[in-house]
């Protein structure tokens, strides 16, 4: 029995206490109610539960388990309220290079989710046992899904160290799946003793991002005594019966965890052995069949009986064009305009005038399916998404089609591609749906052909494409498949005239445009390529801002987060762009990940929105500035400095600045504006020399002002806005060296005023 230890204290079958269900119902109505953000959540493991999903079911509030408690302490509350959100954006399959040891629970966002990083044992557990088990990722914003991935820690792990790449043994990866609320992935744990951990990912496909999920699970402190193995297989001899037998026992399991091995008796006198094996029977009617399976101590058995007499009544496929073949079904994107129907019984498609397919086999998406006719019997056009369910990518590809409004179409099919045609075999009846571009019938019922050499499908995904010199880019053309599971050799052309054979390698560029191309091979004449391009750019040169708001740009620090959206913009000073036309201005950009996810204009005449996300900036370093282009927007295009002042955003040039903002009051920022900056700004500093603190006192308020220290090389040590209204302020400054310094106040006109400090 497997034991949740989250809490004693129920309602409606909810492990949430009762004193926080209102609260909790009260955030999903809200939830329901606010408007769709631009960034949306997903999921995570809710069995076992994952830490985040045990400290929000404890309320980040008033948490109950010393981990959560400090794991709140320590990072705050949004993290746990945000616990479907453990992902990174940028992974693309690359997690073991972009997450660093220690910070796998994290999803390498310490900044945001480092509680869940902490090295304890008092993380809430699950309580399991080696064999079976069931690992449910419940998504909030469903996706398709390129493959989960489900590790557990290696035996010799304990909660004293921190979880690392080489600490986790892959139970399993699993094959793309649809998108789904609920996804279940069957695992079989291994023996193991104590506490550990299941790591668990989800890597979406369409997209490069995924998700992360640290479950805390609990063996019990000794080894659960072995039990025997359940033994199962199944057999198929064709569909229509005979003496050619293929026999699988993958089904069969160990409650341990143990490993397998498996023995075949035939009924014939003759044996195998392996989980999947094949036979040919001589002069019987049927057999009996046995397997036994041993974990090395323990042994069980399955006996199965078999038909080996072939059906008369059942009718050969007359093309069956090796169905089901063993593969996924390769990506195809075509039209047909011809039609055969091979063997009897098949339905009569003679109106047809065109067939259409598009699917795309690394994505996993069947984008179109699709039949015209010359009749418009049932429709002119007639989409068949709506009538079929698929599964092409898995071994044995098939396709049932239901309420076509075709007579003899519904039913179910194996696929597969020849030559470049799509055919459909029927599962049930004697013939074979030939999709082609030639009007000549294909000849498969006299002649046996040999099975053709199927090129391979190049992928290639570059971690960036944009960026400042120098560029470091990693190149993943692990995705490149090869249906008929040929050995791949790979060939990068980096487009600066060095070149890679590792399907997964890191390259470092100079200032310049470059097209890096992937040729794969398979070794038997079936080849592909891909490329991607790339835009690397000198450092962004913005000239010195002469005018009065400069907002001390450029900054000495990156450009800290900020997603807002502002609906009113001032152009300061002169030579600035005409922004009449915006009606918002929307920036999100996360330092954390070196993100710049949105920077878009809405506008009030056509194209109404443009998103300048992927214009090349570098937000991420001191002086951080952007290059904006193609905007359209009148004396927009250039380059700037980027600020943040009071939560408005900033972008300075040479001679103006761009503010956006959400008050229509202009910042005070011109000097002509004022004329008693003098007075405003004479203050008195004091004790000088100092130690320890330094005191200020002015004329005037300074709510608004920037105090700044500079050194005597006109370094700045410390830097503060004085966001209160007073007069005074006091200003620790321990650690500074003896020696010279200089006080700088400065308004927001830009006038300022200095006197010098010694430190003693």
């Amino acid at each position: 029995m497997i034991k949740h230890e989250l809490t004693n204290k129920t309602r409606f079958g909810i492990n949430i206490p009762f004193k926080r269900w209102f609260s909790h119902t009260l955030i999903c109505a809200t939830f329901l109610l606010a408007p769709i953000q631009s960034i949306l959540t997903h999921g995570t493991v809710t069995n076992p539960p994952s830490r985040v999903w045990i400290c929000f079911q404890e309320d980040p509030q008033s948490p109950d388990s010393p981990a959560c408690e400090a794991s709140i302490i320590g990072w705050g509350t949004q993290a746990f309220y945000d616990w479907n959100e453990v992902a990174r954006m940028d992974a693309g399959g690359m997690h073991r290079e972009i997450i660093a040891d220690g910070n796998l629970a994290s999803a390498g966002r310490p900044d945001k989710y480092g509680g869940l990083d902490q090295v304890r044992n008092d993380w809430v557990t699950t309580s399991v046992t080696p064999g079976p088990y069931t690992v449910t990722w419940t998504n909030t914003a469903p996706h398709q899904t390129l493959y989960y991935e489900v590790y557990i820690t290696k035996a010799d792990w304990t909660p004293d160290q921190p979880l690392t790449w080489d600490s986790l043994e892959l139970l399993t990866r699993t094959d793309p799946r649809p998108a789904s609320a609920t996804d279940n992935i069957d695992v079989v744990l291994p023996q193991r003793t104590g506490k550990h951990v299941i790591y668990s990912i989800w890597q979406r496909s369409l997209t490069p991002e995924a998700f992360y999920s640290t479950s805390d699970v609990d063996f019990g402190t000794a080894s659960l005594p072995n039990r025997p193995p359940e033994a199962k297989f199944t057999s198929d001899n064709g569909r229509c019966g005979g003496p050619d037998v293929t026999f699988d026992a993958s089904d069969s399991t160990d409650p341990n965890g143990d490993t397998l091995t498996y023995t075949w008796d035939f009924g014939d006198g003759t044996t195998a052995q392996g989980v999947n094996v094949s036979h040919t029977y001589t002069g019987l009617d049927n057999a009996t069949v046995t397997l036994t399976v041993s974990d090395g101590e323990f042994s069980s058995g399955s006996v199965e009986t078999i038909g080996l007499v072939v059906d008369p009544d059942c009718k050969e496929i007359p093309c069956p064009f090796d169905t089901p073949i063993q593969t996924a079904l390769p990506s195809i994107n075509a039209s047909f305009n011809n039609v055969f129907i091979l063997g009897d019984e098949g339905p009569d498609l003679s109106t047809l005038t065109d067939f259409a397919i598009n699917w795309d086999a690394i994505n996993n998406g069947l984008y179109q399916l699709s039949m015209n006719t010359n009749n418009g019997i049932p429709s002119w056009w007639n989409n068949l998404l709506e009538s079929a369910t698929y599964t092409f990518n898995t071994a044995n590809p098939e396709i049932t089609l239901t309420n076509t409004g075709f007579a003899g179409l519904d039913g179910s099919y194996y696929v597969t591609i020849d030559q470049g045609n799509f055919v459909m075999v029927s599962q049930t009846d004697g013939f074979t749906i030939y999709f082609s571009s030639s009007s000549t019938a294909p000849d498969c019922e006299s002649v046996v052909t040999t099975p053709t050499n199927n090129a391979p499908v190049a992928s290639f995904i570059a971690s960036v494409l944009t960026g400042t010199d120098p560029l470091e880019v990693n190149f993943d053309a692990s995705g490149s498949t090869d249906v008929d599971g040929d050995a791949l050799t790979f060939n990068i052309d980096y487009g600066d005239g060095t070149f890679g054979r590792e399907p997964i390698s890191t390259h470092t560029y100079s200032a310049g445009e470059y097209t890096a191309t992937l040729t794969i091979s398979d070794g038997k004449g079936g080849a592909a390529t891909a490329s991607v391009s790339l835009v690397v750019d000198g450092d962004i040169i913005v000239n010195p801002p002469s005018s009065d708001c400069a907002f001390e740009t450029p900054l000495s620090t990156p450009l800290e987060t900020i997603f807002t959206s502002f609906n009113n913009v001032h152009v300061l000073g002169t030579g600035g762009p005409n922004m009449e036309n915006v009606t918002k201005f929307t920036v999100n950009w996360d330092l954390a990940n070196n993100g710049l996810y949105q920077f878009s204009f809405d506008l009030n005449i056509t194209p109404w929105y443009i998103n300048f996300s992927e214009n090349i900036q570098n937000f991420n370093q001191p002086n951080p500035a952007i290059s904006i282009t193609g905007t359209g927007i009148p004396g927009l295009d250039g380059d700037y400095f980027a600020a943040i002042d009071n939560g408005n955003f900033v972008l300075v040039a040479d001679g103006y600045s761009i503010y956006f903002s959400n008050t229509e009051a202009v910042p005070n920022c011109d000097p002509k504006v004022t004329t008693t900056k003098g007075d405003e700004l004479s203050f008195i500093l004091s004790p000088n020399p100092a130690v320890e603190k330094i005191s200020i006192l002015n004329k005037t308020d300074l709510k608004g002002n920037v105090i700044t220290i500079l050194d005597i090389t006109g370094k700045k040590i410390k830097s503060l806005l004085v966001s209160e209204s007073t007069k005074s302020m006091t200003i620790d400054i321990p650690g500074l060296k003896s020696g010279l310094y200089v006080v700088r106040i400065s308004d927001r006109s830009g006038s300022s005023r200095t006197l010098n400090l010694i430190v003693d």
